[in-house]
């Protein structure tokens, strides 16, 4: 009896296909190692842009030219900081809002998280 590829005679009259240990190894280990990959790639992904001109870039295009670049720069930063720990984004806004004083509302604290997100994460 001829079979095809991957299967083997079975009662000398059908072919079926049969995994080996290796096999049912290899599909076990290949969704995980794929699965990390691309969470590597996602992890990895926003880096390939981010900087830190773009963060100013952003902010002297949204009104805060003539933001202190160390205390921008610390903000920025701190943001990275609680998304990596993953605090709430709404934790972090909240904090944005209530430390900056005054001049940052509500709106500008959701630009400086996306500004941050996306420059220096």
């Amino acid at each position: 009896m001829l079979c095809t590829d991957g299967e083997r005679p079975v009662d000398g009259e059908q072919c079926a296909t049969f995994e080996s240990e290796g096999d049912s190894l290899m599909k076990k280990l290949v969704l995980p190692m794929v699965a990390a990959a691309f969470a590597v790639g996602l992890a990895t992904a926003g880096s390939a842009h981010a900087d830190e001109d773009g963060f100013f870039v952003d902010l002297t295009e949204y009104g805060y030219g003539d933001t202190s670049t160390d205390t921008a720069l610390k903000l920025g930063y701190a943001i990275c900081e609680d998304v990596q720990a993953g605090v709430p984004q709404q934790t972090t806004l909240d904090s944005i809002y209530q430390n900056t004083g005054d001049a940052v509302d509500a709106d500008d604290a959701k630009f400086l998280y996306k500004a941050a997100i996306l420059n220096l994460c």
